[in-house]
């Protein structure tokens, strides 16, 4: 599974992960454009810790094919707040797991130090095992979170894009979601934010993200594991409409759920496609140019 594991371990949060790059290529991906950042709020609302700036400078982008992926450093890299860590390890659900790695210095008790321990781990920290994408009509993402604290944790998170081409005129979209809730203590809850129905969201734009529209492709229901583990979806809509004069240039995952405590765990991974329709007199054009071709292919077995 392509997925970005964010594991936190600190009271009542909200995160905020935006992703997306910067590259040129000839063809199909014109321009694509990008930004990557996370912000993490503590339990009264007010942003605790403002990673944007760092974030952007461990993605890579492979200019033939638009391609986002993640770029550890080399080593690691400490300010005031925290520490990156490359090639962080961890033992997620029995497997291994590698990559780009960060930690607050503070700890759950609001204590600060450099070393933490599992009856006091760090007040924030994460495990980011894959950033990628393609800079094209398809995106997807995937997270593992886990809630070693007692009271509900909140997270949103936002993976954004470039659509290159710019989608015009007629289109279908569809979105899927798809995990595992687990429980150590016989059962873990996860559900949408108050005010909204469902988890996942995919947003659209015509201004490079400065502002979105809801695509109408919502999923992902609440969910109660009722025991250790239970299978999280999948879940999938589909919907067709028309682009604005402009097209859609960008777009967005916007995923917010809650999660019970007590080692609670959440993993989840979402997909998007937007496909441009073709209009009736171009889909006659592309018919006849296809029938010409298997004419001459004839003509030339003969």
């Amino acid at each position: 599974m392509k997925n970005v594991l964010l594991k936190f371990n600190s009271c009542t949060l909200a995160c905020v992960l935006a992703l997306a790059a910067t590259s040129a290529q000839a063809g199909a991906i014109a321009e694509g454009k990008a930004q990557l950042s996370l912000v993490i709020h503590d339990a009264s609302g007010t942003p605790q810790w403002d990673l944007s700036s760092e974030l952007s400078q461990f993605l890579a982008v492979d200019l033939a094919l638009g391609a986002v992926s993640l770029s550890p450093p080399s080593s690691a890299i400490a300010d005031a707040d925290g520490v990156w860590t490359p090639n962080t390890t961890a033992i997620v659900d029995g497997q291994t797991v590698t990559g780009l790695g960060w930690h607050s210095w503070q700890k759950a008790d609001g204590s600060t130090g450099t070393t933490a321990d599992a009856s006091n781990p760090w007040a924030a920290s994460l495990i980011v095992t894959h950033l990628g994408g393609l800079i094209d009509p398809s995106m997807s993402y995937g997270f593992y979170v886990k809630n070693n604290t007692a009271s509900a944790q909140t997270y949103s998170v936002a993976y954004s894009q470039s659509i290159e081409p710019t989608v015009s005129g007629a289109y279908d979209l569809e979105a899927h979601i798809a995990g595992a809730l687990t429980s150590t203590d016989g059962g873990a809850t996860v559900s949408p934010l108050p005010g909204a129905a469902l988890i996942q969201r995919v947003r659209l734009s015509s201004d490079g993200g400065l502002s979105y529209v809801d695509g109408g492709v919502d999923v992902g229901p609440g969910a109660t594991s009722n025991g250790a583990s239970a299978t999280y979806g999948p879940y999938s809509a589909y919907t067709s409409g028309v682009a604005p004069v402009a097209g859609f240039n960008f777009w967005q995952f916007a995923t917010s759920f809650r999660l019970s405590g007590n080692q609670d765990i959440f993993v989840a991974s979402g997909s998007a496609t937007i496909t441009p329709v073709p209009e009736p007199a171009s889909a006659l054009l592309v018919l006849a140019a296809a029938g010409v071709l298997l004419g001459v292919g004839r003509r030339r077995a003969h």
